[in-house]
């Protein structure tokens, strides 16, 4: 093994559904950190979420970057319309923020994956790439309807997400997710599908 072999190995981690002792090896770590960084806005909904074993067993592909033999960041996938996003978390560290940055503009820039993006997972996303800069990468509501098979919702004028992201306005809707409406943007590239080589 190379010395930068060496070193994409220690830092990055990719879990297929195939992987399934080494996601149990991770997943104690992996379910702390996502209720960690979900925690302010009321903790992670949404299936696949309910349990460490459900976690497993629903979302097929997990991305971890490790430093120090400790995993800094998460982003977890599922394979609905495509490589799907649906959670992102970091330990709070400086490495672990660099890291899930890295992962998500790789995502938009490589067009591999889409996701859903709201709250405290948007804001990092503007503050550090810029509206502008999100704006290229938008999917019209209307499409997310598609790929989600959910119905959608216009957001209230009185919207947090409206007045917080004025260039974005166009692209925003609600969804229905664990029994109440959430004010969602969708972004990426819809279609993709996770491939496992393992």
């Amino acid at each position: 093994m190379t010395f930068k072999e060496f070193l994409l190995q220690e830092r990055f981690i990719n879990l297929f559904q195939s992987d399934k002792d080494e996601r149990l090896k991770y997943v104690d770590e992996v379910w702390d950190l996502l209720q960690q960084s979900y925690a302010p806005i009321g903790g992670i909904h949404g299936s696949g979420f309910g349990s460490k074993e459900e976690m497993v067993a629903k979302l097929p592909f997990w991305k971890l970057i490790r430093k120090n033999d400790k995993i800094v960041t998460v982003v977890v996938y599922k394979d609905k319309s495509g490589r799907k996003m649906v959670a992102g978390g970091t330990d709070g560290s400086k490495d672990g923020k660099k890291g899930l940055l890295e992962i998500l503009t790789a995502d938009l820039k490589q067009q591999r994956a889409f996701g859903e993006l709201s709250g405290p997972l948007l804001n990092f996303l503007v503050k550090n790439v810029g509206e502008t800069t999100i704006k290229d990468y938008l999917i019209d509501p209307k499409i997310v309807e598609k790929l989600t098979g959910d119905g959608i919702f216009s957001v209230p004028d009185d919207d947090v997400h409206l007045k917080k992201f004025p260039l974005l306005k166009d692209f925003f809707y609600q969804r229905e997710i664990g029994g109440s409406l959430h004010t969602k943007i969708a972004l990426g590239v819809p279609q993709k599908k996770i491939v496992d080589l393992g």
